[in-house]
């Protein structure tokens, strides 16, 4: 368990990385501050203010706006001063409290009292830096969580694309009965596979003609080594790549088969093979 989250305090902190997620925290926590203060008026501070010339508003809304002012300033002057461009999780949070620490004395400074004595500021200052924590903490969260949401649904975004592009480009192998690499033809480009004797004839498109290569093997042999492909076997003498397909009609023969770039020929499934079809229609 120890173990566990030292790895963790020790890994990279990777959002609040780019000019755009600051800006959504700065601006966030200042707007969330200055609704939050004026509609829930928190800790009492309404009775804090009661004699103060400043109408109440101006002044709750201030604390939102010197917290953007400040969370700028940390984020765009302060960060760049020290070799923190990556901070690890341990190192965010810390970041965080002294943050916090200085946004507290800020406030204070603007707010509070100089008459104070060392010991009052010392208590004054205590309550500043927690209520600066209690308020701040709730936007600081709420934006890290969304960054980190958009970061993982680009992220899953992103493996999905890859995924697809293997998938798309992945290269139908044909081998000979001695198991020689005789063919590859892009599973996106092959129609249909016909057995002829002795071999199977592997029609595919190239340049929107369609094209036909033999190979000497036969169907049996195909239908293990294509298992898990979009290639089914639908008779004894054909296999097609049901993505290829643009309809399916049922019969009482059984169904009947239109593959894209061949309207006008049609392909019978046999009833020993119609799980096939009916599996994906």
């Amino acid at each position: 368990m120890l173990k566990n989250l030292m790895t963790w305090l020790h890994q990279p902190f990777e959002l609040l990385n780019t000019k755009s997620q600051k800006w959504l925290l700065i601006i966030s926590s200042g707007v969330f501050v200055i609704i939050f203060m004026n509609i829930y008026l928190p800790f009492d501070i309404h009775n804090w203010y009661k004699n103060s010339p400043t109408p109440l508003f101006i002044t709750l809304s201030g604390f939102g706006i010197i917290g953007m002012l400040f969370l700028a300033f940390s984020q765009f002057v302060l960060r760049p001063l020290f070799p923190i461009a990556t901070f690890t999780n341990l190192g965010f949070m810390l970041w965080f409290l002294l943050e916090i620490t200085f946004l507290a004395l800020v406030m204070l400074l603007i707010y509070g009292s100089i008459e104070d004595t060392l010991s009052e500021f010392s208590t004054d200052f205590f309550l500043a830096f927690r209520y600066t924590f209690l308020v701040i903490i709730i936007p600081y969260l709420i934006t890290l969580f969304y960054i980190k949401s958009q970061q993982s649904a680009l992220a899953a975004e992103s493996r999905n694309s890859s995924a697809q592009q293997v998938h798309n480009s992945q290269l139908v192998h044909f081998y000979d009965e001695n198991q020689a690499l005789k063919f590859s033809v892009d599973h996106n480009n092959l129609l249909y596979i016909k057995s002829a004797d002795n071999y199977v004839a592997i029609h595919y498109l190239k340049d929107e003609k369609i094209f036909k290569e033999l190979v000497r093997t036969n169907l049996k042999k195909l239908s293990e080594e294509l298992t898990n492909t979009s290639i089914l076997r639908i008779h004894r003498s054909t296999m097609v790549n049901v993505e290829k397909i643009l309809t399916t009609k049922k019969t009482a023969k059984g169904y009947q088969l239109i593959l894209r770039h061949l309207p006008e020929e049609t392909f019978q499934v046999s009833r020993n093979f119609q799980e096939n079809i009916q599996a994906i229609t």
